[in-house]
């Protein structure tokens, strides 16, 4: 999810089955969540910007459908003072939401058992942020869907991707002058 999506660890351990919207292929970022000094604290996203519809690719559709089947199927029966997070997408065994450096843990778990490199959260979100670049969208398309303040943010962040071949700018200068002269 976090390789097709761009969310910051704290954005995914937040989301709920609420922001999933199957139907209409979406998830809403609507907070994140941190734990400070042992207690897990909920916010806003980072930005103002950080509040986003995002629609999904469909191999994170399918990792969310599994993610419901494996909850619902292994859950256990909570307490009352458990019930407020048991609407998490993906919650610990204790039902308890998942610190960074558990969500990295598990990534870096998951690396090792299939011969990946070993990734963190942060490096899937740039890792989305680069293919999207690859793949040519505009930059102000890339920014909103990271949830950063502004697209200057992303440029000066992502700005090793965006001029990786000045001969593209020099053949659209080319062509472009070859469709229309000048007065």
């Amino acid at each position: 999810l976090a390789g097709s999506t761009g969310l910051r660890p704290g954005e995914q351990a937040a989301l709920r089955w609420e922001d999933w919207e199957p139907e209409h292929n979406l998830l809403f970022v609507r907070r994140s969540g941190q734990y400070i000094r042992g207690q897990w604290v909920e916010t806003v996203p980072k930005t103002s910007s950080g509040v986003r519809k995002l629609t999904l690719p469909p191999l994170a559709q399918e990792a969310l459908g599994l993610q419901w089947e494996r909850v619902s199927e292994g859950g256990t029966l909570m307490s009352r003072s458990q019930r407020d997070i048991s609407s998490l997408i993906f919650p610990s065994s204790s039902c308890r939401p998942y610190s960074s450096w558990s969500i990295n843990d598990g990534i870096k778990r998951f690396c090792r058992e299939t011969g990946l490199p070993p990734l963190t959260a942060h490096q899937l979100r740039h890792y989305h942020a680069s293919l999207l670049i690859r793949e040519g969208l505009p930059l102000t398309l890339v920014s909103r869907r990271l949830g950063h303040a502004t697209p200057e943010v992303t440029a000066r962040i992502y700005a090793h991707w965006l001029g990786e071949d000045d001969a593209l700018a020099a053949d659209a200068v080319t062509r472009a002058l070859q469709k229309e002269p000048f007065e």
